[in-house]
This record gives structure tokens, sequence and C-alpha cells, in this order.
């Protein structure tokens, strides 16, 4: 896998797993949506301890500060921001609309008060 497509490739996980929902990266563990909210400095301090000095940290961070913002906000609009601000040169808005309402969808079940908790 070339450096260009590991910034290419995150998958979000959903269903299924007892310690809920996780984001896959390249050549890093899987992240718990948990980790995120409750554990974030010391994530971040994983990422660049893992990757130091690696464009792809730097693009990892973004895209975990804009998932938290998300999760906060209670809305996608901030992963959305990133797409379009990070890699819109490659983005056509109109091709991937259902990516950003599936967002919107997990966002807002992540985000739902009556969720069961860690």
């Amino acid at each position: 896998m070339s450096q260009e497509e590991k910034f290419r490739r995150v998958v979000i996980v959903n269903g299924g797993l007892p310690s809920g929902p996780h984001i896959v990266f390249p050549f890093f563990r899987p992240i718990s949506l948990y980790e995120i909210e409750d554990d974030y400095e010391n994530l971040l301090e994983e990422i660049k301890e893992s990757h130091p000095e690696d464009e792809f940290m730097d693009q990892m961070i973004l895209f975990i500060d804009a998932f938290r913002d998300s999760l906060t906000e209670k809305s996608a609009d901030p992963l959305v921001e990133y797409f379009l601000l990070n890699h819109g040169d490659n983005l056509d808005v109109n091709q991937i609309q259902d990516v950003f309402d599936a967002l919107d969808d997990f966002i807002e079940q992540a985000t739902d008060e009556d969720r069961l908790m860690h």
C-alpha cells in the first residue's frame, strides 16, 4: 500500500463489538469511540509515539479531532468539513453525499443518550 493510499482508507465499524463502535486506520490498532470520548489525550500520545514524523500521523489526528468534534456537537458537520478542507480536491460532493448522510446517521446513533455505555 502506497503512502497516498494510507490516507484514503478509514473504516468505521459499528456493529456487534462488545466495546462499541471503532475506527480502523491502516497500520494502527482499532480505536474505540469511547476512547475518543474518554481518553483523548492518551490516544493522541499513542498515535504520535507510533508514527513520529509521519504525514499519516497528522492525517489521523486531524480526522480524530473532527470525529471528536462531531461527537461533541452531535453533528457530522465537522467530519464533512474535514473531508472538504483536507481532501476537497479529490471529492465530488454529489457523488459522496450518501457517505455524508451515513456519517450523520452514525453520529446521531453514537451520541444518542439512550445508547449502551461502556
